[in-house]
């Protein structure tokens, strides 16, 4: 499932000389969703399409991603980047009526929950940006080491886990043979 984004912005630089010599003021317009927040499907295709106008020389543009379990990534324009089993292109394009930027996630995975900044600057214009919040959601998963834990008897032994989930899970168990352990019983 692709979901494609137009974001534009208006720069309010009030009275600049470049505004006054004819150039187009640097813009970067949200066309769809309307709202700056967007819940995705666990594994689904992602695209953001971030479209800027009013440069009169080249710019440069950036994808910003905050990541609600504190990851960050920056990209340029034409980068890719490979983050386990995740592709994150961003694809750049230009024609008489601005300039595309596009970032594109190819499998979505629950960190990919966060806040996407699309910027765009340049030295006659300045900076223009816009966002939006992403959450993904999808059936738990449950991820945890693969290992053999031995000791004796009395002896405390503590095993650990991560669950990915969105919604968060309200109930957890543990199981320990034919027995069921809340998750207070940890």
């Amino acid at each position: 499932m692709y979901h494609f984004y137009f974001l534009f912005v208006v720069s309010k630089a009030g009275n600049d000389p470049v505004q006054d010599s004819g150039v187009e003021p640097l813009t970067i317009s949200k066309i769809y969703p309307d709202s700056r927040t967007l819940n995705s499907d666990l594994y689904s295709e992602f695209k953001v399409i971030c479209a800027v106008k009013g440069f009169s020389y080249p710019q440069n543009m950036t994808w910003l991603f905050f990541g609600i379990v504190g990851n960050y990534l920056q990209l340029s324009a034409d980068e890719e980047v490979m983050i386990s089993d995740i592709t994150i292109k961003t694809f750049s394009t230009q024609n008489r009526t601005g300039c595309f930027y596009t970032l594109y996630v190819d499998r979505l995975h629950f960190s990919n929950s966060g806040k996407y900044v699309c910027e765009a600057s340049s030295i006659d214009t300045g900076l223009a940006m816009d966002y939006l919040n992403l959450t993904v959601s999808g059936t738990p998963i449950v991820e945890s080491s693969d290992f053999v834990l031995n000791a004796t008897l009395g002896q405390s032994i503590s095993m650990k886990c991560h669950i990915w989930s969105y919604p968060h899970p309200s109930y957890t168990v543990w199981k320990l043979e034919d027995s069921l352990l809340s998750s207070s019983s940890r």
